[in-house]
C-alpha cells in the first residue's frame, strides 16, 4: 500500500499495516480525502483511533502530510487510492468510514446508486461498521460535470426512493438522514465542504447506515 509522508512516497505491507492497527481501538477510513483537512481534523479529535485517508492525488495530500508529521501526529496515514483502486489492505478493515463531498465516479456511484460502488465501499468495513455520506450537486452550478456523470436532480424523494434503497439491498441499516444547510455545511472539517458553504445554494444530504453484514471477501 502507498502511503504519503510529506513529500515522499513509501511502501507499507499488510503485516506493517495490521502491527500498526492493533495500537489504536479503532480504523477509521476517510474515502476521498483530498487534501487531506478532514483526516488530520479527526486523528487530533480521536488520539485512539487510526485514520487513513484515501485519496489519488499525492500532490493534494501532501499537504496535510507534512502538517500531520510536522506535529508528529502518528495516528493518520495518507494513502494513494481511490474507489476504483482500493488497496487490499484496507478491506474488512474499518470500524467507521466517511465519504464527504464526493466528486467525480464516487460522487456518480453513491448518486446513481451503483450496486458496484456501493460493494466496494462496503468492502472496507466491519460488521456492526459505520458508513457516513455527505453529498448533493447542483445542475444550476456544475452543469456539465452532472451532464458527464449522468446525475438526475437530486431531492429528498431521490434520496429517499433511489439511493437508500440501494444499500439497504447490501446489507446496511439506514441509521440517519439529514438534509444540511450551509452553516452545517461549513461547520465541516473539510476543504471543498468550506467553498461549497460560499457557492451557490444546492442541495446537500448527510446519510449514516450501520453495516450489518461481513465484507465480502476480496
Amino acid at each position: 500500500m502507498k502511503v504519503i509522508q510529506g513529500n515522499k512516497e513509501k511502501e507499507i505491507t499488510k503485516a506493517q499495516l495490521a502491527a500498526l492497527r492493533d495500537k489504536f481501538e479503532v480504523v477509521v477510513i476517510d474515502l476521498g480525502t483530498g487534501d487531506g483537512r478532514f483526516s488530520y481534523k479527526m486523528a487530533k479529535e480521536k488520539p485512539k483511533a487510526l485514520v487513513i485517508g484515501l485519496d489519488p492525488s499525492k500532490k493534494l495530500l501532501e499537504e496535510f502530510s507534512k502538517k500531520a508529521n510536522r506535529e508528529r501526529l502518528e495516528n493518520v496515514l495518507y494513502t494513494i487510492g481511490s474507489i476504483e483502486m482500493l488497496p487490499d489492505e484496507l478491506y474488512g478493515i474499518a470500524d467507521e468510514v466517511y465519504v464527504n463531498f464526493p466528486w467525480g465516479s464516487l460522487l456518480a456511484g453513491i448518486a446513481n446508486a451503483s450496486g458496484k460502488t456501493i460493494e466496494d465501499v462496503s468492502s472496507l468495513i466491519k460488521p456492526g461498521g459505520r458508513l457516513e455520506i455527505i453529498f448533493g450537486y447542483s445542475q444550476s452550478a456544475e452543469p456539465s460535470e452532472v451532464e458527464r456523470l449522468g446525475l438526475s436532480d437530486l431531492s429528498a424523494r431521490k434520496v429517499k426512493e433511489e439511493v437508500i434503497p440501494e444499500f439497504e439491498k447490501r446489507d446496511f441499516k439506514i441509521v440517519e438522514v439529514q438534509e444540511l444547510g450551509k452553516e452545517a455545511v461549513f461547520e465541516i472539517s473539510s476543504t471543498w465542504g468550506k467553498k461549497l458553504s460560499f457557492g451557490q445554494k444546492r442541495k446537500i444530504f448527510k446519510l449514516g447506515f450501520e453495516k450489518t453484514r461481513a465484507p465480502a471477501s476480496n
